[in-house]
């Protein structure tokens, strides 16, 4: 894929916010003399730009459980007492 392709992709409310912040923040940073605060305008504006979070491809996914399926535990068993 092209970046003019990655450019045209879709610009939902979250990618339009990231790029909205990082040029303010680049903006900022040039007016305060603050380059690396720059640079973080950058990188999110870089972001904005080519799609691209910061976990990559399911990278915050939780792994699941590997305790839950332990050998050797049995599960509990529970009797009904009636009193009478």
């Amino acid at each position: 894929m092209n970046l003019i392709e990655t450019l045209k992709q879709r610009w939902d409310i979250v990618r339009i916010l990231r790029l909205v912040i990082g040029v303010t923040v680049i903006g900022q940073a040039f007016i305060m003399h603050e380059w690396l605060l720059g640079m973080g305008g950058g990188m999110l504006t870089t972001m904005a730009i080519l799609n691209i979070g910061c976990c990559g491809t399911q990278g915050c996914a939780v792994a699941p459980r590997k305790d839950a399926a332990k050998p050797g535990l049995e599960e509990t068993r529970f009797e009904e007492i009636k009193s009478s």
